[in-house]
């Protein structure tokens, strides 16, 4: 159940980040997704694994700072507090599918992320059966979509493998 639920956050976590990209300035959606994203296992982590070391916190810190610093182009001006929504939204999606990928079980690391996978491109489908255009927008190759999905893919097969060998939050 938990693999679906990760699944479905991911989904969704990509759905808000694309049309917060789509509506507002990338300089501002990129990193409050992004801090949002690592900010939630933080939190997590604090709570089921108890406080990290001090050596743990400042690299924790030094962290977000970079995540944000590099994430954010300049010209994010002109923002109006609406434009948050989505990029949090994303975020807190994007936060959820990390702690629910971090709490399968240890012996099975890449069947969760098969079914969270599943889960989500369902999802995305019928998201997609939703829309009055149905495919991709002209000029985007179907490649580029699928390098993307395999990128992604990829990501989490290796945070799901390094979440096994030490605390959520590092």
């Amino acid at each position: 159940p938990s693999n679906v639920a990760s699944g479905i956050a991911g989904a969704c976590g990509l759905l808000a980040l694309y049309r917060g990209l789509a509506r507002g300035p990338m300089g501002l959606v990129a990193p409050v997704a992004a801090v949002v994203s690592a900010v939630l296992p933080i939190l997590a982590a604090l709570s089921l694994e108890g406080p990290p070391s001090r050596l743990q916190v400042a690299g924790c810190a030094a962290g977000l700072a970079a995540v944000w610093l590099l994430s954010r182009p300049s010209g994010a001006a002109g923002w109006k507090p609406s434009d948050l929504a989505l990029p949090a939204g994303a975020g807190v999606c994007f936060g959820v599918f990390l702690i629910l990928i971090d709490r399968v079980s240890a012996e099975a690391v890449l069947w969760p992320l098969v079914a969270a996978r599943a889960a989500s491109v369902a999802l995305l489908l019928a998201a997609a059966g939703l829309r009055s255009r149905p495919g991709p927008r002209r000029g985007l190759p179907l490649a580029a979509i699928l390098l993307a999905g395999l990128g992604d893919t990829a990501g989490n097969a290796l945070f799901a493998l390094a979440a096994r060998h030490g605390r959520l939050d590092v």
